[in-house]
């Protein structure tokens, strides 16, 4: 994946993800820290998020996963 494309389909759910973050964590400032590193775990990824057909759900998976 490119970092064009990356930066297309990923950040426009950085929100979403906070959201998910916050509701797990209740403090925004460890929710910005939990996004911050699910980011950098997508984007080390990158080459096999073609492999998704649902990026946001991918994703979402992969913030709960972290925080639990």
């Amino acid at each position: 994946m490119s970092s064009e494309r990356f930066k297309h389909e990923i950040l426009p759910i950085r929100q979403q993800l906070f959201r998910i973050s916050l509701k797990l964590l209740e403090d925004e400032d460890d929710a910005e820290d939990a996004v911050q590193e699910v980011l950098l775990k997508l984007w080390r990824a990158r080459e096999s998020l073609g492999n998704y057909e649902n990026l946001a759900a991918f994703a979402t998976t992969v913030t709960k996963k972290s925080l639990s």
